[in-house]
């Protein structure tokens, strides 16, 4: 459908949204330590699996999500998938925010 497809911008803008905020976490918790992780699911991927596990696990599971979003698009609910997209890109905004923003990534 036609308006899935133009989608794909704003589908690309969540998922750099949600691997800046898995870069800025990775920087935070190097620069102050795991305690400085809010999310206990994220902590404990850490902890066991390290910074390349956990860093597969979000992409993956970000891809999967976005990759579903635009299913629904397809299948004609394009507003929500619009909205889920939107939603998914703020989250990741809001935690590059909260990790002390892009400052971290790019002032070391």
């Amino acid at each position: 459908m036609v308006g899935s497809k133009q989608l794909i911008p704003l589908a690309l803008l969540a998922f750099l949204m949600q691997a800046l905020d898995l870069l800025t976490a990775l920087r935070m918790v190097v620069a102050s330590g795991i305690q400085s992780e809010m999310n206990p699911l994220m902590r404990e991927v850490l902890l066991t699996g390290g910074a390349g596990q956990l860093a597969a696990l979000k992409i993956t599971a970000v891809a999967l999500s976005v990759g579903a979003i635009l299913v629904l698009a397809y299948l004609g609910r394009t507003r929500l998938a619009r909205i889920c997209l939107l939603l998914a890109a703020d989250l990741g905004a809001l935690g590059v925010l909260s990790n002390g923003g892009l400052r971290s990534v790019l002032v070391s």
